[in-house]
Order: structure tokens, then sequence, then C-alpha cells
């Protein structure tokens, strides 16, 4: 039995063989839907066209602009008020370099 999916747009991949495309092109008729979507998992896009795996939408994470604001403004105060010292302050130099890396993907 077929279940029909609602056209999908914007980027698509199958991970079962690395088509990569757009999800225009991806069979929105999904046989035997109920044994190969479990509950809770991620509703696909349709079927690939090159094998017939589900084929997935990639979606790039919208990172929280208020939270990337207030983690810019965190690293900001925390190099203005604390001198960084190996010895003394290593914790801080760890978490100044995880907010420093947190914030350059946010933004790629």
């Amino acid at each position: 039995m077929n279940t029909y999916m609602e056209p999908a747009t914007g980027p698509a991949e199958c991970a079962a063989c690395g088509w990569k495309g757009d999800a225009i092109d991806v069979e929105c008729a999904i046989a035997d839907f109920g044994d190969r979507v479990a509950p809770g998992e991620i509703c696909p896009a349709g079927e690939c066209p090159e094998c017939g795996a589900l084929a997935h939408l990639i979606e790039k994470p919208d990172p929280a602009p208020e939270l990337l604001a207030a983690l810019k403004a965190l690293r900001t105060e925390l190099r203005a008020h604390v001198k960084l010292d190996v010895k003394r302050h290593y914790s801080l130099m760890v978490a100044d370099a995880a907010a420093g890396t947190a914030i350059a993907k946010a933004e790629a």
C-alpha cells in the first residue's frame, strides 16, 4: 500500500546511496510507509529517485539569534574582565575557545 506525501521543496538527500538533489525529484508515493518509518521518526520527503530508499530534506539548523548574541556578549565580557592566564584560568580559556567555535559554526 502506498502513502502519498505532500510534494516538498528544497534540497534532499538519500542516506542509502548518497543521492543529493531537489526534493521535487523524489517519488511522493512511499510503499509500505508504516513498515519503513517508525513512530517519532522524521518524515521523509519521499523515495529516492536513484535507489528507492527514503530520502529526507536537508535542513540547516537556524541558530537562535538571541542566544548567539548572548554568547557573543558573554565572550566579550569574559575577555574584558579576566586576564586569561593558563595556570589560573584554564577552564575559562577552554570556555572562551568553545564559545568561539560555537559562534563560528552558527555564523557559517
